[in-house]
Protein backbone atom coordinates (compact mmCIF):
# COMPACT_ATOMS: atom_id res chain seq x y z
CA UNK A 1 0.00 0.00 0.00
CA UNK A 2 1.16 3.53 -1.24
CA UNK A 3 2.42 5.63 2.35
CA UNK A 4 1.66 9.39 2.22
CA UNK A 5 3.09 11.67 4.66
CA UNK A 6 2.12 15.36 4.83
CA UNK A 7 4.16 18.30 6.29
CA UNK A 8 2.72 22.16 6.49
CA UNK A 9 6.12 24.84 6.26
CA UNK A 10 5.37 27.83 8.37
CA UNK A 11 5.73 26.50 11.84
CA UNK A 12 6.54 23.00 11.23
CA UNK A 13 9.55 22.51 8.38
CA UNK A 14 10.33 26.30 9.35
CA UNK A 15 10.47 28.18 12.62
CA UNK A 16 9.02 31.25 10.86
CA UNK A 17 6.01 32.35 9.23
CA UNK A 18 6.83 32.97 5.42
CA UNK A 19 4.58 35.31 5.11
CA UNK A 20 5.80 37.61 7.74
CA UNK A 21 9.36 37.21 6.42
CA UNK A 22 7.83 37.96 2.98
CA UNK A 23 5.79 41.04 3.56
CA UNK A 24 9.04 43.12 5.05
CA UNK A 25 11.02 42.13 2.72
CA UNK A 26 9.25 43.50 -0.63
CA UNK A 27 8.40 47.12 1.53
CA UNK A 28 5.83 46.96 4.23
CA UNK A 29 7.20 48.33 7.15
CA UNK A 30 6.61 45.81 10.55
CA UNK A 31 4.21 48.41 11.65
CA UNK A 32 2.19 47.94 8.46
CA UNK A 33 2.58 43.84 8.71
CA UNK A 34 1.54 43.69 12.63
CA UNK A 35 -1.34 46.34 12.42
CA UNK A 36 -3.14 44.81 10.11
CA UNK A 37 -2.59 40.91 11.28
CA UNK A 38 -3.46 42.48 14.67
CA UNK A 39 -6.90 43.62 12.82
CA UNK A 40 -7.40 40.59 11.49
CA UNK A 41 -6.96 38.42 14.91
CA UNK A 42 -9.38 40.76 16.65
CA UNK A 43 -12.00 40.23 13.70
CA UNK A 44 -12.02 44.14 12.50
CA UNK A 45 -11.38 42.91 9.15
CA UNK A 46 -12.28 39.68 7.15
CA UNK A 47 -9.50 37.88 5.71
CA UNK A 48 -10.66 39.04 2.44
CA UNK A 49 -10.25 42.88 3.51
CA UNK A 50 -6.57 42.05 5.34
CA UNK A 51 -5.07 39.96 1.94
CA UNK A 52 -6.15 42.87 -0.05
CA UNK A 53 -4.50 45.33 1.63
CA UNK A 54 -1.42 43.40 2.04
CA UNK A 55 -1.57 42.97 -1.92
CA UNK A 56 -2.64 46.71 -2.17
CA UNK A 57 0.57 48.03 -0.21
CA UNK A 58 2.86 45.95 -2.02
CA UNK A 59 1.46 47.25 -5.29
CA UNK A 60 2.34 50.63 -4.04
CA UNK A 61 5.78 49.98 -2.87
CA UNK A 62 6.52 47.75 -6.38
CA UNK A 63 9.40 46.08 -5.04
CA UNK A 64 8.01 42.73 -5.80
CA UNK A 65 8.81 40.64 -9.00
CA UNK A 66 9.04 37.03 -9.98
CA UNK A 67 13.35 37.25 -10.48
CA UNK A 68 13.48 38.89 -6.33
CA UNK A 69 10.41 36.43 -5.61
CA UNK A 70 12.62 33.37 -6.80
CA UNK A 71 16.11 34.78 -5.02
CA UNK A 72 13.99 35.56 -1.79
CA UNK A 73 12.84 31.83 -0.80
CA UNK A 74 16.28 30.62 -1.22
CA UNK A 75 17.24 32.59 1.69
CA UNK A 76 14.34 30.67 3.75
CA UNK A 77 16.00 28.23 5.42
CA UNK A 78 14.31 24.70 6.94
CA UNK A 79 14.39 24.00 10.36
CA UNK A 80 18.04 21.87 10.89
CA UNK A 81 16.80 18.55 10.76
CA UNK A 82 14.28 18.62 8.28
CA UNK A 83 16.32 17.14 5.46
CA UNK A 84 17.28 13.72 7.95
CA UNK A 85 13.47 13.14 8.39
CA UNK A 86 13.05 14.01 4.65
CA UNK A 87 15.75 11.09 4.04
CA UNK A 88 14.22 8.64 6.58
CA UNK A 89 10.70 9.19 5.49
CA UNK A 90 11.53 8.39 2.04
CA UNK A 91 14.05 5.45 3.23
CA UNK A 92 10.51 4.10 5.22
CA UNK A 93 8.74 4.38 1.61
CA UNK A 94 6.81 7.26 2.16
CA UNK A 95 6.06 9.50 -0.82
CA UNK A 96 6.84 13.13 1.30
CA UNK A 97 4.28 15.86 0.47
CA UNK A 98 4.42 20.03 1.41
CA UNK A 99 0.76 20.75 2.15
CA UNK A 100 1.29 24.62 3.58
CA UNK A 101 -1.33 27.81 3.22
CA UNK A 102 1.88 29.74 2.45
CA UNK A 103 2.87 30.83 -1.41
CA UNK A 104 3.34 28.22 -4.06
CA UNK A 105 6.82 29.94 -5.09
CA UNK A 106 7.89 29.31 -1.44
CA UNK A 107 6.94 25.48 -1.66
CA UNK A 108 8.15 25.03 -4.81
CA UNK A 109 11.57 26.23 -4.00
CA UNK A 110 11.30 24.23 -0.65
CA UNK A 111 10.30 20.93 -2.18
CA UNK A 112 13.22 21.47 -5.00
CA UNK A 113 16.09 22.00 -2.32
CA UNK A 114 15.06 19.18 0.07
CA UNK A 115 14.28 16.47 -2.19
CA UNK A 116 10.51 16.42 -1.59
CA UNK A 117 8.28 14.48 -3.40
CA UNK A 118 5.62 16.92 -3.86
CA UNK A 119 4.06 20.42 -2.74
CA UNK A 120 0.54 21.66 -2.71
CA UNK A 121 -0.28 25.64 -1.34
CA UNK A 122 -3.34 27.56 -0.80
CA UNK A 123 -1.49 30.55 -2.57
CA UNK A 124 0.64 31.96 -5.65
CA UNK A 125 1.87 35.46 -6.32
CA UNK A 126 0.80 36.49 -9.73
CA UNK A 127 2.98 38.28 -11.78
CA UNK A 128 2.76 40.14 -14.72
CA UNK A 129 4.74 39.23 -17.85
CA UNK A 130 7.36 41.16 -17.32
CA UNK A 131 7.61 39.79 -14.11
CA UNK A 132 6.54 42.42 -11.90
CA UNK A 133 3.88 41.97 -9.36
CA UNK A 134 0.04 41.75 -9.95
CA UNK A 135 -1.94 39.84 -7.08
CA UNK A 136 -1.80 37.16 -4.64
CA UNK A 137 -4.20 34.53 -5.31
CA UNK A 138 -5.45 32.18 -2.39
CA UNK A 139 -8.32 30.71 -0.92
CA UNK A 140 -9.82 32.70 1.73
CA UNK A 141 -9.87 30.10 4.52
CA UNK A 142 -6.74 27.93 4.53
CA UNK A 143 -7.83 25.14 7.02
CA UNK A 144 -10.96 23.91 4.66
CA UNK A 145 -8.66 24.77 1.31
CA UNK A 146 -6.23 22.28 2.86
CA UNK A 147 -9.01 19.77 3.51
CA UNK A 148 -10.15 19.40 0.32
CA UNK A 149 -6.70 19.85 -1.28
CA UNK A 150 -5.74 16.70 1.19
CA UNK A 151 -8.50 14.96 0.41
CA UNK A 152 -7.83 15.18 -3.56
CA UNK A 153 -4.52 14.07 -2.92
CA UNK A 154 -5.57 11.13 -0.83
CA UNK A 155 -8.06 9.93 -4.01
CA UNK A 156 -5.62 10.51 -6.58
CA UNK A 157 -3.09 8.01 -4.72
CA UNK A 158 -5.84 5.63 -4.18
CA UNK A 159 -4.89 6.18 -0.24
CA UNK A 160 -7.32 5.59 2.64
CA UNK A 161 -7.04 9.39 4.51
CA UNK A 162 -6.71 7.94 7.71
CA UNK A 163 -3.70 5.70 7.25
CA UNK A 164 -1.79 9.03 5.90
CA UNK A 165 0.24 11.36 8.45
CA UNK A 166 -0.22 14.84 8.56
CA UNK A 167 2.43 17.14 9.90
CA UNK A 168 1.99 20.34 11.34
CA UNK A 169 1.29 22.59 13.95
CA UNK A 170 -1.49 25.04 13.35
CA UNK A 171 -4.90 26.38 13.02
CA UNK A 172 -5.25 25.67 8.97
CA UNK A 173 -3.91 22.27 9.95
CA UNK A 174 -6.98 21.55 11.89
CA UNK A 175 -9.35 19.90 9.53
CA UNK A 176 -6.92 17.75 8.11
CA UNK A 177 -5.88 16.53 11.58
CA UNK A 178 -9.20 16.24 12.47
CA UNK A 179 -9.63 13.67 8.78
CA UNK A 180 -6.50 11.39 9.31
CA UNK A 181 -5.74 9.39 12.75
CA UNK A 182 -2.24 9.85 12.51
CA UNK A 183 -1.38 13.54 12.86
CA UNK A 184 1.64 14.68 14.53
CA UNK A 185 1.76 18.14 16.06
CA UNK A 186 4.97 20.33 16.61
CA UNK A 187 4.93 23.04 19.20
CA UNK A 188 1.60 23.71 21.27
CA UNK A 189 -1.26 25.24 19.84
CA UNK A 190 -3.96 24.19 21.77
CA UNK A 191 -7.30 23.41 19.69
CA UNK A 192 -4.78 20.81 17.56
CA UNK A 193 -4.60 18.48 20.65
CA UNK A 194 -7.12 16.59 20.95
CA UNK A 195 -6.86 15.54 17.22
CA UNK A 196 -2.65 14.45 17.73
CA UNK A 197 -1.48 11.32 17.44
CA UNK A 198 1.62 12.59 18.89
CA UNK A 199 2.79 15.54 19.82
CA UNK A 200 6.46 16.69 19.25
CA UNK A 201 9.15 19.44 19.90
CA UNK A 202 11.72 18.48 17.43
CA UNK A 203 11.36 16.80 14.00
CA UNK A 204 13.78 14.20 14.63
CA UNK A 205 11.74 12.73 17.03
CA UNK A 206 9.00 11.65 14.06
CA UNK A 207 11.92 9.28 12.25
CA UNK A 208 11.32 6.91 15.40
CA UNK A 209 7.23 7.50 14.70
CA UNK A 210 7.81 6.44 10.96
Amino acid sequence: MKKLIFFDLDGTLIKESSWHLFNPHFGMTETEDQTLFDWYKRGLITYSEWDEMIVKILREKNQCTKEKVEAFAETILPRPETQDLINACKEAGYTTIILSGTMKQIAESFRARLGIDLSYTCSEIVFRDDGTFEDIANDKDEAPAKLRIFERICEEHGVDPEQTIMVGDGGNDLEVFKRTKKAIQIGDYEPLKEYSWKRVENLKEITELI
